[in-house]
C-alpha cells in the first residue's frame, strides 16, 4: 500500500490538488499533509483550544510569555495529530479491522458521560465545534485504533526492575526531600464563634486556663472550636512550613512538641496582614507584620513590634484568633524508598512508554509522507 512507501514528486502533486480542494470546502489552511491526508489549521485549533484558554489566563498581562507558550501548545498539538494520523494508517496498512458494534459502544458511552445521555444536547455541541455527528463517531474511532495500538506495540513491553527504581531514587533524591514538618491542633474563633473580636480573644485566655488545669487541646477544641474543626476536634494533621501561613507558621514551628502556642490574633489589611501575639491573660505582647509580594506571592516580615511601638495604622483588634498545638515535630529529611517507590515505578513506565512510543512512531514516520507548512 502507499502509505509505507516513498511519494513521488507527481504523487505530491495529486495529495496537493486534493488538499487544496477540501481547504476550499472547509475554509480554512493547511498545517501539514501524512500520507493521503491533511490535517488543517482548525483541527490544530480545536485539539489546543482549552490548553490554549488555560494560557490565556494564565499568563494574562504577560503577552510575550504567552504567545511563546502558545506557538509551543499548537506545536504540540499539530504533532499529536500527525503522530495520530501515521498510527491510523498503520492500522489501516495491516488491515486491522474495530467492529462497528464498539465503535456505537464507545459513542454511547461518550454520549451518557459527557452529555448525561441527551444526544440532542450532544449534537448542539458538536454544530457549535463545527463537527458532525458522523465526522464524531470518526474521531472516536481514530482513539480506539490509536489506544488499541499502543497497547499493542508500547504497552505491553514496559518492565521496570528493582535497579532501576533504586537508580533513579539515588539519582533524584531531591524529588523526595521532606521539609520538617509538624502535627497540629488547632482551635480557630472567629465571627461564627462569637460577633466581637475582643470576645474571642477573652474565650482564648479561658481556653488556655483550661488548658494549663489540665484539661484536653482535643477536648477543648471539640467545644470552642470554629463548626468545621470542632467536628475532627481541631485535628490539623502533618504540615509543611510552606503550607501554612507564614505568620501562624513562624509561630508553630518555633513551639516544641507537645506544647501550645501563645494566643495568636490575625488582621487581614490590603497587601499583607498582621499577627498578634497575647499572653494567657490576654495582654498584648508582640505584633508582626507581613507583606505579601506581587509577584512571587511570598509573605515576607515587615517589622516586629512590641506593644507599645506599632504603628496607628496598625489594625486595634484581630479578625480571627487560633490557639496551636504541636503533637509531633519530624525534622527535614527523605522519604524512605518504600513509600516512594510504586510512585517512581509510574514515572519510569511512564517514560519508558514514551520512549517506546517515540520509536515506533519515528519508524512509522520514516517510511511515510509527512509535510508542514
Amino acid at each position: 500500500m502507499q502509505s509505507n512507501m516513498r511519494v513521488s514528486v507527481g504523487t505530491v502533486g495529486v495529495f496537493l490538488f486534493l488538499t487544496l480542494s477540501l481547504l476550499a470546502q472547509v475554509g480554512n489552511g493547511i498545517r501539514a499533509i501524512v500520507n493521503r491526508s491533511i490535517v488543517t489549521d482548525f483541527q490544530v485549533y480545536m485539539a489546543a483550544g482549552s490548553a490554549i484558554e488555560l494560557l490565556r489566563s494564565r499568563y494574562a498581562g504577560q503577552p510575550e510569555e504567552f504567545r511563546k507558550q502558545a506557538r509551543q501548545t499548537f506545536q504540540n498539538a499539530l504533532d499529536q495529530l500527525i503522530e495520530r494520523r501515521l498510527i491510523v494508517d498503520e492500522f489501516e496498512r495491516l488491515q486491522y479491522y474495530i467492529p462497528d458494534a464498539i465503535v456505537e459502544e464507545a459513542l454511547r458511552a461518550r454520549i451518557r458521560d459527557v452529555y448525561g445521555g441527551d444526544r440532542a444536547a450532544m449534537i448542539k455541541s458538536l454544530q457549535a465545534q463545527g463537527l458532525t455527528l458522523e465526522r464524531f463517531r470518526q474521531q472516536i474511532k481514530e482513539q480506539l485504533i490509536v489506544s488499541a495500538m499502543m497497547q499493542k506495540h508500547v504497552g505491553s513491553l514496559v518492565i521496570v526492575s528493582p535497579q532501576k527504581v533504586l537508580k533513579y531514587y539515588e539519582s533524584n533524591k531531591d524529588q523526595f526531600r521532606l521539609e520538617e514538618r509538624i502535627k497540629l491542633r488547632m482551635i480557630m474563633l472567629d465571627r461564627t464563634v462569637h460577633e466581637n473580636p475582643a470576645e474571642c480573644i477573652r474565650i482564648a485566655t479561658e481556653i488556655v486556663n483550661n488548658l494549663q488545669a489540665g484539661e484536653s487541646f482535643s477536648h477543648l477544641a471539640s467545644i470552642y472550636n470554629t463548626p468545621g474543626l470542632r467536628i475532627r476536634k481541631g485535628d490539623w494533621g502533618w504540615a509543611q512550613r510552606s503550607e501554612l501561613m507564614a505568620g501562624l507558621a513562624d509561630v508553630a514551628f518555633s513551639i516544641e512538641s507537645g506544647e501550645w502556642s501563645p494566643i495568636i490574633g490575625y488582621a487581614k489589611e490590603e497587601g499583607g496582614y498582621w499577627v498578634f501575639l497575647y499572653n494567657a491573660r490576654g495582654d498584648l505582647t508582640l505584633a508582626r507584620h507581613y507583606v505579601v509580594e506581587s509577584d512571587s506571592k511570598k509573605e515576607i516580615i515587615k517589622g516586629e513590634y512590641s506593644p507599645n511601638s506599632i504603628p496607628v495604622t496598625a489594625p486595634k483588634l484581630p479578625e480571627v484568633v487560633y490557639l496551636v498545638l504541636v503533637e509531633e515535630k519530624q525534622q527535614a529529611g527523605y522519604k524512605p524508598l518504600e513509600e516512594v517507590q510504586a510512585q517512581i515505578e509510574q514515572t519510569l513506565i511512564v517514560e519508558e512508554r514514551a520512549r517506546l512510543q517515540k520509536r515506533w512512531v519515528d519508524k512509522l514516520r520514516a517510511r511515510s509522507f509527512v509535510r508542514y507548512f
